[in-house]
């Protein structure tokens, strides 16, 4: 997949009717991408919202260590600026390259970054096992020319199955600390 022409749209300019049109185009490309993939119809699948740790991080990633308590949405600690941080990091600090499960597709549509002074300057989604095919980028600074902490996506980031899902941040700060950013998703599979 080619690097889409990506840019955010701050929530405060998005009508209510237009937030929930956008919510269900994230799903149904989630759930055609998966309806094609496991050769079913869409009636077939269901939408839901994550569990963070169970649907992305690995059962040895998922056990608490010490300064690092489960939290979900969390990123590496930002060491350095200007150096991308994996935002499967959670309870270890190390960056995780969760799989999509051959049942499911994951589709991305917004985000809300939770950390104050604004440490994150862009976004990456990024596939294959070492991260090689940057799928798409959003540049956070347009967010914060607007004062806002929340956005949707221009157009949904879908992941299929067998997929590895990298996303990373690029650090604006170094803070020594993970940045909380919350993406808005989806998690389609059969009902």
């Amino acid at each position: 997949m080619l690097l889409k022409q990506s840019y955010l749209i701050p929530r405060s300019a998005v009508a209510l009717s237009e937030q929930t049109r956008m919510r269900a185009l994230a799903r149904d490309k989630a759930k055609e991408l998966l309806a094609k993939k496991l050769v079913m119809g869409v009636e077939a699948l269901t939408a839901r919202a994550p569990n963070y740790p169970v649907d992305f991080l690995t059962a040895a990633q998922r056990v608490p260590v010490a300064g690092f308590p489960m939290s979900g949405w969390m990123t590496q600690p930002l060491a350095a600026p200007a150096v991308n941080y994996s935002m499967f990091a959670d309870n270890t600090g190390a960056a995780a390259v969760p799989q999509v499960p051959t049942t499911q597709a994951w589709v991305f549509y917004g985000i809300h970054v939770l950390t104050l002074n604004d440490p994150v300057t862009q976004l990456f989604f990024l596939a294959g096992a070492a991260g090689q095919d940057r799928w798409a980028q959003f540049d956070l600074e347009t967010l914060y020319d607007c004062l806002e902490t929340q956005a949707y996506f221009s157009e949904p980031v879908v992941y299929g199955p067998q997929e590895f899902c990298t996303i990373q941040v690029t650090a604006r700060l170094a803070t020594g600390a993970g940045c909380r950013v919350v993406l808005d998703t989806f998690i389609v599979e059969p009902r």
